[in-house]
């Protein structure tokens, strides 16, 4: 089996939503760091380029109907060199990578080149198609980032949180306080900051020139925040609110576990509870919390299929 090589890297700066980048095309987007490569890299044979695969998770406006193609040719590879774009959300192009890797090591091409492009200040609006004819309702969705054309099914049985709602979902889960969070952010803030003022980042990007008016070069990410504090940060309000009370509820239940496992314990039954939390199948460490505090409060049904002996440790917590 052969093996792949990353042999050159290079980027467009990173430009905020709605910032200096907002006026440029997502293909051309794409196309920037294309053409700067074979400029970089004159001596290559850009022909014998197997596939261009770029990572792209919207492709609901200018991004749409295979930007890879459409970048390579805009940038000026022969119409010879083929293109495809992949879609693993967040993780497209990282995806793009790894897939060209895998082609190369078995055998399937010799060069490649991935990467990735989004513009989120520049996703549409889109329309679905009426229902029925002579329909008068319409509705609209923003594709710049979460769910649009919700299937029913799909709510009923995974639910359609953000990102962002994810992401407080897992800070709760996990007692991820905001504290914590702000530290962390603070901390990469300054990295980044540092490392820009030290040229870590001036090899790997290329310059983009803005179209519009006076000729404009953005030569660097517009990020980071430098005037960025551990006081700034607390003062920003949260998008949704729903960690800090089911982190709160998570803990109500650990202490409501405490009391039942102590009740157990006088009655030497702690291995058998342990055993009860081990075999609830189908739930999660947390939701078996709240299955037991269901049960305590004799509001709705066991969640998923429990143990009958849970019955038993449930009655203990009231």
């Amino acid at each position: 089996m052969s093996h792949a090589f990353i042999c050159d890297a290079i980027r467009t700066p990173i430009g905020r939503y709605a910032g200096a980048l907002s006026g440029v095309r997502t293909d051309d987007l794409a196309a920037t760091p294309l053409r700067a490569l074979m400029a970089r890299q004159p001596k290559l044979d850009w022909g014998a380029v197997d596939d261009v695969i770029l990572g792209c998770a919207n492709q609901a406006g200018e991004d749409n109907r295979n930007v890879a193609r459409m970048a390579l040719l805009l940038a000026g590879l022969s119409e010879t060199v083929s293109g495809a774009t992949l879609n693993r959300l967040c993780g497209s192009g990282l995806d793009a990578l790894a897939c060209a890797a895998r082609a190369i090591r078995c055998g399937e091409m010799d060069l490649a080149i991935a990467g990735g492009v989004e513009s989120m200040s520049r996703a549409p609006f889109v329309l679905p198609k009426a229902e029925g004819a002579f329909s008068r309702t319409a509705a609209i969705h923003d594709s710049t980032i979460g769910w649009r054309f919700v299937n029913p099914l799909m709510h009923s049985r995974y639910g359609t949180d953000s990102m962002p709602q994810t992401a407080e979902n897992l800070a709760g889960e996990r007692g991820i306080t905001r504290s914590d969070q702000d530290a962390f952010a603070l901390a990469s803030q300054r990295r980044t900051a540092a490392a820009q003022d030290a040229g870590r980042f001036a090899e790997e990007i290329v310059p983009v020139v803005l179209p519009q008016g006076e000729p404009r070069v953005i030569a660097q990410d517009e990020h980071p925040r430098r005037d960025t504090t551990a006081e700034s940060l607390a003062r920003l309000k949260p998008i949704v609110d729903v960690a800090i009370a089911r982190f709160e509820e998570h803990q109500n239940l650990r202490q409501e576990l405490a009391v039942a496992t102590r009740k157990l314990s006088e009655r030497k039954l702690v291995e058998k509870a342990k055993g009860i939390l081990m075999k609830t199948r189908g739930l999660d460490e947390d939701q078996a919390y709240a299955a037991l505090r269901y049960l305590a409060m004799e509001r709705a049904q066991p969640i998923g299929k429990i143990a009958g002996d849970l019955v038993e440790l449930a009655k203990l917590l009231l």
